[in-house]
């Protein structure tokens, strides 16, 4: 759905050096240029990834019914297995209310939220997940209802960035 890369510093300017120690001293001029490129990784062709959790039973939303995966793939420039890289969920403001401490995926129905999970344990969704290229974490998402608030019935959506930077 996103990508984004890791950027180089720039480093480009003039700098001048006085040579004190020679009599009659003379400036030399220095020129230090750096060539900058952004190394982006493409997650899943950038195309939208929907999850889909068909018809679900209020009462049977707790955090681990209806857990479903989410189909993604992943292509970064130049890197090779091994290649450090993170992995985190953006554009999203969280859920009003959390799941065992869990920052939830916020939806558009009040009372439920999404909890994420990498390699089947939970996180909260805009920590950041260091993963190697090539060793790509699992991630499912299940629904979670407040308990505090009612649910009604009808359909929901949610949306977030899913974001993978060099390391």
């Amino acid at each position: 759905m996103t990508r984004l890369g890791c950027s180089a510093l720039l480093i480009l300017g003039t700098l001048w050096l006085p040579i004190s120690s020679f009599a009659g001293s003379e400036q030399l001029d220095f020129t230090v240029k750096v060539r900058i490129e952004l190394k982006t990784c493409d997650v899943n062709d950038n195309e939208i990834i929907e999850v889909d959790f068909g018809d679900m039973i209020i009462k049977n939303i707790d955090g681990v019914a209806y857990e479903r995966p989410i189909p993604y793939s992943l292509h970064c420039d130049d890197a090779v297995n091994g290649t450090s890289l993170n992995l985190f969920f953006e554009d999203n403001t969280g859920a009003d209310f959390t799941a065992g401490g869990y920052r939830l995926l916020r939806t558009d129905r009040t009372g439920l939220g999404l909890l994420v999970k990498q390699n089947g344990h939970p996180f909260s969704f805009n920590d950041e997940i260091p993963f190697s290229y090539g060793n790509e974490p699992t991630l499912t998402v299940v629904p979670v209802k407040n308990a505090n608030v009612g649910l009604d019935d009808g359909e929901f959506d949610a949306s977030a960035l899913l974001t993978v930077e060099y390391n």
